[in-house]
């Protein structure tokens, strides 16, 4: 079976593997902290390399289910709260 990029699945689940082992685990408070910080005291990121361990190592997900247990975001502030969301899976 291929993609749209013409990769195989196989292809893709072994890019996968080999990009873990270059980018091996780093938890996203970790990866902030160590790197160079702007006039106020905020990491400088680089979104692109960013997105990249994000999507690599799961920190979006970890992130907002932190963000919801902590209260730091309510579900009641999201509009599609109010709607049918079966047609995105849940």
């Amino acid at each position: 079976m291929e993609t749209l990029t013409g990769k195989t699945i196989e292809q893709m689940t072994q890019e996968h593997k080999e990009e873990k082992k270059e980018h091996p685990y780093v938890s996203r408070n970790d990866y902030l902290k160590s790197l160079e910080q702007d006039e106020h005291g905020y990491p400088i990121v680089d979104r692109q390399k960013f997105w990249k361990l994000a999507c690599l190592h799961g920190w979006e997900e970890d992130f907002l289910q932190d963000a919801v247990s902590a209260g730091m975001v309510e579900a009641e502030g999201i509009p599609e709260y109010y709607q049918i969301t079966e047609e995105y899976g849940f």
